[in-house]
């Protein structure tokens, strides 16, 4: 009875681990087949192109230059002459002023007479404008007068300034202005000389009042 039911177990066993190891195969065979190495995906590489290819399709797409087309030659009958303009201004009447101290302080005038007087040289011929004080003299032995722009300095106590000489068909300063009013002179520097000493002063002299 014993040896029955101990083959009937050994049976059982060999019958139950027969049917494990049939189970655990295949599970076995997926394992295996997951740890294998799965190559990589190859992505289909696009045609690579060369330069010398790129610079043939630009050359291709690239718009063709227009051809055979005449090219004109500029000869001195078919070249058009530039016009002088017509809305130029034409010159005044009166000389261009070269040297016009109206825009300029008292101080500033003063010193600008100062270098005309030291060197005539530079300035002889100019035409001068300047905003001053009139001033004149008569001459008591002869009765001829004399008339002068003056500035003052910074200070107001030192005056300088330059004789002048009227236009010829200009009416008498006098007429015009009072002793020590503002004037604005202009006229061309000059200088003259008397008794041996040079004097600076303003020839063919015109003036307008500033003042309304």
């Amino acid at each position: 009875m014993k040896k029955s039911l101990l083959l009937l177990l050994a049976v059982w066993i060999g019958i139950g681990c027969g049917a494990c190891a049939f189970s655990s195969a295949p599970a076995a065979e997926e394992r295996t087949e997951s740890t294998e190495p799965k190559e990589p995906m190859q992505q289909e590489e696009e045609p690579k192109q060369s330069r010398e290819d790129i610079s043939k399709q630009a050359e291709e797409s690239a718009p063709s230059a227009p051809q055979d087309l005449p090219i004109e030659e500029k000869t001195p009958e078919n070249v058009q002459q530039a016009e002088p303009a017509e809305d130029l201004a034409e010159p005044a009447g009166e000389a261009a002023v070269d040297y016009d101290l109206t825009a300029f302080s008292n101080p500033m005038v003063f010193s600008a007479i100062y270098d005309m007087i030291l060197q005539p040289e530079n300035y002889r011929g100019k035409t001068i404008q300047m905003q001053g004080q009139f001033f004149f003299y008569e001459d008591p032995q002869t009765g001829t007068p004399h008339y002068a722009c003056m500035v003052t300095d910074a200070a107001a106590c030192c005056v300088q300034g330059f004789e002048f000489a009227p236009a010829e068909d200009t009416a008498d300063p006098r007429d015009d202005f009072e002793a020590e009013e503002t004037m604005i002179l202009c006229g061309v520097f000059d200088t003259y000389e008397k008794n041996g000493i040079n004097f600076c002063w303003i020839t063919n002299a015109t003036w307008t009042n500033p003042l309304p």
